[in-house]
């Protein structure tokens, strides 16, 4: 990893493809009953929508959480960071939460690797991974 930017884009395109997921396992693997299910079933999931809604799309519709990338750098074992800042739309003077954004993907990754178990679709190796093994690198 050169710089947080790296990080800070590598975390970027995985909101916006973890859920865009959603829409390959529905069009792409005829799974859309299934994979709506999924991607309802798990709050990160929701997380990188309303990510991509943000910022992809520039579409926000209602009362929906704005999500956005609010801070890099050195975390206290030495490696990099980049944290997910949310808070509704229509309360903006309201407190933000925060979470990590590896084990957001982690997590949002975890759930699709599920859906891909349960209905036979295999993973695609050397796609995701090396992308998810920079986030651990120091």
């Amino acid at each position: 990893m050169d710089s947080n930017t790296d990080l800070w884009a590598i975390v970027n395109s995985f909101m916006i493809d973890c859920f865009h997921l959603t829409e390959a396992f529905s069009h792409g693997a005829g799974l859309t009953a299934q994979a709506n299910a999924a991607a309802d079933a798990s709050s990160e999931i929701h997380l990188c929508r309303d990510y991509a809604n943000t910022w992809k799309h520039f579409y926000r519709n209602r009362n929906v959480r704005v999500v956005y990338i609010w801070k890099t750098g050195d975390s206290e074992s030495g490696g990099q960071f980049v944290e997910i800042g949310y808070r509704l739309r229509d309360e903006p003077d309201s407190s933000q939460t925060i979470v990590d954004a590896y084990i957001l993907a982690r997590t949002a990754w975890d759930h699709w690797r599920t859906f891909m178990s349960q209905d036979g679709l295999p993973e695609p190796t050397g796609l995701t991974q090396p992308y998810l093994d920079k986030l651990l690198a120091p």
